[in-house]
């Protein structure tokens, strides 16, 4: 009488559970039901060698080793089974990648590239970290993405094939500096910007409802995109930047969300829409 329930009504069974991973050992039908539950969301951590101490905020070197091979194995093995095994592939929603080793990354590239062009259904991608740098694989990803987040900008003809993207981060390169003065935000490596222009020219081919950039980029930003604008996240590494926020206001009919993240004069609020 059970077996014969319709898949629906088990996959909504299965996603009320306090815990999926005990169905992976019950039956296929609910084994298949619960990697698409537990593995809609993937990290790959690619870390190994002196950012490991960055990365884990410590000066351990056991703790830096042991973490990243363990890391790193379990990255590969995603990796690997994305890349071998279609059904799991599919279940595969948001991947988010973590690159912070030291060398050439030549199989940590590779095998991310491997994996990208086995998500048919992935749609959304994070990048944090610079090697691998994310240039090495931003061609890979596929073309039904609708979320991109990066930390550094590569040139535009490498995402040339996304026109379906909603939600964009472009470039975030700073960080606020320990034990420093916060009157300002530091840069943490300086191409992480990117080209002003291959930022402008990503936003302009795709429908951006959401949208996370630099200061420096707001007075770019085409009069059409304001217009559909949802969210709009602003990081203003420096106060002199932050300019034309009337012009993008005036045509922000529809912003629902408005973020200011950094250091920030209060007369800048004073071109905020007024609103009940």
């Amino acid at each position: 009488m059970a077996v014969a329930l319709p898949v629906e009504m088990w996959t909504e069974i299965v996603y009320h559970l306090p815990s999926s991973r005990q169905m992976l050992h019950v039956s296929r039908l609910l084994h298949d039901i619960a990697i698409r539950r537990l593995f809609s969301t993937v990290k790959i951590y690619f870390m190994h060698g002196e950012p490991g101490f960055y990365m884990l905020n410590t000066e351990n070197e056991r703790y830096v080793r042991e973490t990243s091979d363990y890391l790193l194995n379990r990255s590969w093995e995603l990796l690997d089974h994305i890349s071998t095994t279609p059904a799991f592939a599919n279940a595969i929603k948001t991947m988010s990648v973590h690159a912070f080793t030291d060398g050439p990354a030549v199989f940590e590239r590779r095998a991310l590239a491997r994996a990208l062009l086995s998500l048919p259904n992935l749609r959304s991608f994070h990048f944090w970290g610079d090697c691998p740098d994310f240039s090495a694989v931003a061609a890979c990803l596929p073309s039904g993405l609708k979320s991109l987040r990066i930390q550094s900008m590569p040139d535009s003809t490498l995402l040339s094939h996304l026109d379906g993207l909603k939600s964009l981060q472009p470039a975030i390169p700073f960080i606020y500096v320990r034990e420093q003065k916060l009157d300002r935000i530091f840069a943490e490596w300086e191409r992480g910007s990117g080209d002003s222009r291959d930022v402008v020219s990503v936003i302009e081919k795709n429908p951006i409802q959401e949208l996370v950039l630099l200061s420096t980029h707001v007075v770019l930003l085409p009069i059409r995109v304001c217009n559909n604008l949802t969210q709009l996240d602003i990081c203003v590494p420096q106060f002199e930047e932050l300019v034309d926020l009337d012009l993008v206001f005036r045509h922000a009919q529809f912003l629902e969300s408005l973020s200011l993240v950094g250091y920030i004069e209060p007369h800048a609020f004073a071109d905020l829409p007024q609103g009940p």
